[in-house]
């Protein structure tokens, strides 16, 4: 396994996010797995703490905490340098690097509030961010050799959905770069829409966003996986508790094939667990899966 994943929320007691990268197999078929997982202060958490497993002994262990990361709700490896990006979930959101070492390399704003999701496009050296709160996109060019951010070129959506708990204005939950590095889509769940943004790899630039998919209303449509070989996505919806599978055009845009729900047949009561889980009764996440 060598992409990066991420999860939003942990299992772990006193911490909030889980940041997971993967380590490289072990010998004899088994692997030995590395986790970074971040946490919120408000939460009791003191900053990101390294986790290890050992498939020999089928434990875990979870290391001293790297406390000059803090709040840290995502994060993504791979950048220029060997660096990581980490965002911090605030109202005056922050994208923050760092070195293989754990040393600071740089910061710069996300120019929105609550950040929660970073996606890399490596060969171009370029970052997207999603706030959550404002509903923008901070696009973000990096630097070739440092991989520290520039400045934010912010994108906001507008509208609305029925549900006026959650969908009262937007809320960008979700960003990714097409498998064609044609595009970067966002997710919005307080909008029910997948917005698509042109990207220029080489002009290292984005477009303003068009709408490329309208979820069911107030389904409220929240993170987003591409089939690794054929033209199909799947965005899980946390509002209506719906995974929809997608065909994924060649324009950006997408068209709804298949819906299946994320509860039990019949199930009429609280969800308990928490695997790909934000909240009970929530769907929060997705992960594709490769046969071997």
């Amino acid at each position: 396994m060598t992409d990066w994943t991420t999860t939003r929320r942990s299992a772990l007691t006193a911490m909030a996010a889980t940041i997971a990268f993967p380590a490289a197999a072990a010998g004899g078929g088994k692997r030995r797995v590395r986790l970074i997982a971040g946490t919120y202060a408000r939460e009791g958490g003191k900053g990101v703490y390294p986790i290890s497993f050992d498939p020999d002994r089928d434990t875990w262990q979870v290391g001293a905490p790297i406390s000059v990361i803090d709040d840290a709700s995502f994060g993504v490896g791979g950048g220029p340098g060997g660096a990581y990006y980490f965002v911090r979930e605030k109202a005056a959101g922050k994208i923050a690097a760092y070195a293989p070492d754990w040393s600071h390399r740089g910061n710069a704003p996300t120019a929105g509030a609550d950040p929660c999701y970073v996606a890399i496009d490596r060969a171009s050296a370029c970052l997207a961010v999603a706030n959550y709160s404002s509903g923008s996109v901070a696009f973000h060019r990096l630097d070739p050799r440092t991989g520290v951010p520039g400045e934010p070129v912010v994108f906001r959506h507008t509208g609305h959905g029925p549900n006026t708990a959650r969908q009262e204005a937007s809320h960008a939950h979700w960003v990714g770069f097409s498998p064609d590095r044609r595009w970067l889509h966002s997710v919005d769940l307080g909008t029910d829409t997948i917005f698509a943004y042109r990207f220029g790899s080489r002009a290292r630039s984005l477009a303003e966003p068009v709408a490329a998919w309208r979820a069911p209303p107030g389904a409220g449509p929240r993170h987003l996986v591409h089939h690794p070989r054929r033209p199909l996505a799947y965005v899980v919806c946390e509002l209506s508790n719906t995974v929809i599978m997608l065909d994924a055009r060649a324009g950006g845009s997408f068209a709804t094939r298949h819906t299946v729900s994320t509860l039990p047949s019949g199930y009429e009561g609280r969800v308990a667990g928490r695997a790909y889980r934000d909240r009970p009764g929530r769907a929060a996440a997705l992960r594709l899966e490769p046969r071997p």
